[in-house]
């Protein structure tokens, strides 16, 4: 299939504050009429990274040779803001989206924004325009699962004493200095990283996302239900997804040492026995991020054809 022509915009889709959030907008130049969208979510944890961090390039390109229209958006970061913070986000770019560009939406992301993907798309299924489908790549699931909420797992390496930077995490979520974006720095004495690392090894995730202080040792000594009330909306997984979920499309690399491929199997099997349509496509010897290097293999080639051929069969619908 060929590609067609396309222009690119920036445009601000909500404002909160100060702050002015963005999405990028690249367009078929010429269409006979909405065409299908596809808004991605970039990943870096929920705490770094922003709208141009390892962009697919194997999707944008599809999205071009079909006439879709590829958007993606920033989105407010942990610590200094909340879960829910991000959530709202993305459910205000998905309406944007929605008013400007297309009923007719696919909901992706990659790692933590495959985890927003997943997220919003429970709170959209149920609404006006809920979205066509959800792609999920190496995107966590569930933030209640044992890597998330037991200590002492490190995101690489060795164990380390992680006091001053859980230090500076409480300070940062006190600061008021809310980002929308962040530069992904894959070295360990970036402040950023420090935080992915302590909150990982350190079984916070659940913590910050709620703002709800020793929430993860609540979760795994009394399970879900020490989850408020009115942040069950971040763990829609573990809590139960509705019967009207989209139709999910899960691509995960079967080796991946930074969110566990179990992620998306057990995704999986929450959706199919609500019965919903998914398709895990799980890729033999490959890592987290194996789609954004330069030179993808044959393996992951035909992986992500049959990805698109799934995304292909829905929009058709």
């Amino acid at each position: 299939m060929s590609s067609v022509s396309a222009h690119k915009k920036t445009a601000v889709y909500k404002e909160t504050g100060r702050l002015q959030l963005k999405l990028d907008v690249t367009a078929p130049s010429s269409s006979a009429g909405p065409s299908t969208a596809v808004i991605h979510l970039h990943g870096g944890f929920l705490v770094a990274g922003d709208r141009t961090t390892f962009e697919p390039e194997w999707l944008i390109k599809a999205c071009a040779a079909r006439g879709w229209t590829y958007v993606t958006p920033d989105y407010r970061l942990l610590p200094e803001a909340t879960g829910l913070d991000a959530l709202s986000d993305v459910l205000a770019a998905y309406a944007w989206v929605v008013e400007n560009v297309s009923t007719k939406v696919i909901l992706a992301g990659s790692s933590a924004g495959g985890y927003l993907a997943v997220t919003a798309a429970a709170v959209l299924s149920s609404k006006p325009n809920p979205p066509l489908a959800v792609l999920s790549i190496y995107g966590i699931s569930d933030f209640t699962s044992k890597r998330f909420i037991t200590k002492g797992t490190p995101l690489m390496g060795e164990p380390s004493d992680n006091t001053a930077i859980i230090e500076k995490l409480s300070e940062a979520a006190k600061s008021g200095e809310v980002l929308t974006g962040s530069p992904f720095v894959f070295d360990p004495s970036d402040t950023r990283m420090g935080y992915i690392a302590t909150l990982l090894q350190d079984a916070l995730f659940p913590d910050y996302l709620t703002r709800s202080k020793g929430l993860a040792a609540e979760i795994e000594s009394k399970g879900i239900q020490a989850i408020p009330e009115d942040q069950k909306v971040l763990f829609p997984v573990a809590v139960g997804l509705p019967k009207t979920y989209p139709p999910t499309v899960l691509l995960h690399g079967i080796d991946d040492h930074f969110v566990a491929y179990e992620q998306s199997q057990h995704l999986k099997q929450v959706l199919e026995k609500n019965g919903v349509t998914v398709h895990l496509e799980g890729v033999e010897s490959a890592d987290h991020g194996f789609d954004v290097h330069p030179d993808l293999k044959p393996a992951v080639l035909a992986s992500l054809q049959t990805v698109l051929a799934k995304l292909d069969s829905i929009a058709k619908v």
